[in-house]
């Protein structure tokens, strides 16, 4: 199917392993919800909201994720397009509310934030 093929990533991945404990998991792109770091270490959270640590930084994941699912939000978040629940204009900025929700806000910052509406409107 060649829409398949447009929509792959480069090097035909589609998954991302994952971490949780001893065991390791292999997460379609699909079930991911987005990345964050956290003292440096990244994290991936599921639709399920599992949460498990990713041995990549968030700019190794943005390079290989397809840019029409996955948005660089800022510094510390990479989010899947369905795991935008809403978002608010503030101050220039953006606010984002995810799902599965994080306790801490996450924001969109004045400068990316028309490539942000752009993107969303897709």
């Amino acid at each position: 199917n060649i829409q398949k093929l447009i929509h792959q990533q480069p090097g035909g991945k589609n998954r991302i392993v994952a971490r949780k404990g001893g065991e390791f998991v292999a997460l379609n792109h699909d079930e991911i919800a987005y990345f964050f770091t956290e003292y440096k270490i990244v994290f991936v959270r599921d639709f399920h909201g599992r949460q498990m640590i990713v041995d990549k930084n968030l700019a190794e994941l943005e390079r290989e994720l397809n840019q029409q699912d996955f948005f660089r939000i800022n510094r510390k978040f990479i989010a899947h397009q369905k795991a935008i629940d809403r978002f608010k204009p503030e101050s220039g900025k953006i606010q984002i509310f995810l799902k599965p929700e994080i306790k801490e806000e996450v924001f969109v910052s004045k400068e990316t934030a028309p490539e942000f509406r752009k993107w969303i409107g897709k």
